[in-house]
């Protein structure tokens, strides 16, 4: 469904000059339109972004407003008005390589300028339920793209510690999977992904919130079982980085420190410093 209305001016040569539109449209099976993307005009590894990691829409709606000097378009130092604002239902989408596919994404799409935006109020990764993600891509045709993405999630501990171990971070991690979690854990993660050519960075960095939870280990033939656990787990794409936990033992809170080590080659330590005293 498509509603619009507009304006086109020409200058004395012919050429369009300005340009006043505004449209309201309602998309369903959406997906099939990504095909109707101008490649042409889109750099490469965005439009693979958007046409081949978008697996699924279901269902959009929304409007959009384009009012100016059409030379100057898309208006980023402000010469006219380029904005288009899209409710969206039921996306699959593949974030970035390697990870867990967000579906059933329900949330709002902005462009404004050279700047997308989109938060996103449902989404499912795994069996973990997403509470919040909000997405962002800046300088759009300007060769420095980057795809911001913060999100949340409140989980079984189980489901969410499977996000990390799907990830690049735990398939090259094999001592993540002998870490077992129960209750309910936050997961906090931050995804900085460049979307220009010549650069495949992807930046991480994330942090999960424990409170009461246990962890049990089994490294080899170690069994270790951790009880109510609580703190900040911090991790970025190289592993467990610098945190500060504690465990209860005793009716005592006993401190663990996570800690890394760079030099002189890259390890990572936990260290438990107890202080019991006992009739």
């Amino acid at each position: 469904k498509l509603k619009s209305s507009g304006l086109f001016t020409q200058d004395k040569n012919g050429t369009l000059d300005n340009i006043d539109f505004k449209a309201n449209f309602e998309l369903f099976n959406a997906t099939y339109w990504l095909n109707y993307l101008n490649k042409s005009h889109i750099k490469p590894k965005l439009y693979l972004w958007l046409h081949d990691d978008i697996h699924r829409l279901e269902h959009a709606v929304g409007m959009a407003i384009i009012k100016g000097p059409w030379q100057k378009f898309p208006f980023a130092n402000n010469e006219g008005e380029f904005k288009i604002i899209t409710d969206l239902e039921d996306v699959d989408l593949l974030y970035s390589p390697g990870w867990t596919e967000a579906k059933n994404i329900q949330g709002r799409l902005t462009i404004d300028k050279r700047n997308l935006s989109a938060e996103i109020t449902k989404a499912k990764i795994g069996m973990a339920d997403i509470k919040a993600v909000n997405l962002s891509i800046g300088s759009l045709g300007l060769d420095k793209e980057r795809l911001l993405l913060h999100g949340l999630a409140h989980a079984n501990a189980e489901d969410a510690w499977r996000i990390i171990l799907a990830s690049p971070l735990g398939k090259k991690r094999s001592f993540y999977s002998s870490m077992s979690w129960q209750n309910t854990l936050d997961l906090d993660l931050n995804l900085d992904i460049a979307l220009y050519p010549g650069n495949d960075e992807v930046l991480l960095k994330g942090i999960v919130n424990l409170n009461n939870n246990i962890l049990s280990l089994t490294p080899g033939f170690i069994n270790v079982k951790l009880d109510k656990l609580t703190g900040k787990l911090n991790f970025d794409k190289q592993g467990l980085d610098d945190s500060q936990l504690s465990l209860l033992l005793w009716h005592k809170n006993i401190p663990i420190n996570i800690v890394r080590r760079e030099k002189p080659y890259r390890y990572t330590k936990l260290e438990l410093h107890p202080s019991l005293t006992a009739d």
